[in-house]
């Protein structure tokens, strides 16, 4: 039975994960590449349901007078229907569908991580420098008409 409870735990701690990951991409608006399902399907940022989702919601509501049992209910729900999103990995390198342990895939992820900051450093580099250009253009321009 510990075990069970153990595993039941470790199962609703993916689920409140994965949750977390699609609902922070919908909040910042990334694309998904998707099998299946939509991002509609997630709850919408800040706790507003769907339409859909309120509907459930009531009709959960009117059949659960325990707040507990409704919030869990509700989550349940989230997770269910959260679970029929399936993720299209076919354009990941096969290299990165390899990956098995945990560590590897967090030490790929600090990879990309510190190239997009080096990418974002170098755009701003690049930026700046236009910037002044045009105050330059301006400023000569300025000073022709005079």
């Amino acid at each position: 039975a510990v075990v069970s409870t153990q595993s039941t735990g470790n199962i609703e701690q993916k689920k409140a994960e994965r949750h977390g990951l699609l609902k922070s991409c919908k909040l910042q608006d990334i694309k998904l590449p998707l099998k299946q399902g939509s991002m509609d399907d997630i709850q919408n940022p800040g706790g507003a349901a769907t339409a859909t989702q309120s509907s459930e919601a009531d009709a959960t509501q009117s059949t659960t007078t325990d707040p507990d049992s409704q919030s869990t209910q509700n989550i349940a729900k989230i997770y269910e229907k959260e679970s029929k999103i399936v993720l299209d990995y076919s354009a990941l390198d096969d290299e990165m569908k390899e990956f098995t342990d945990q560590k590897e895939i967090e030490h790929q992820g600090e990879v990309y991580e510190r190239k997009i900051e080096t990418m974002l450093n170098t755009l701003q580099r690049i930026t700046a420098p236009n910037m002044k250009a045009l105050e330059n253009l301006d400023s000569v321009k300025e000073k022709l008409q005079d």
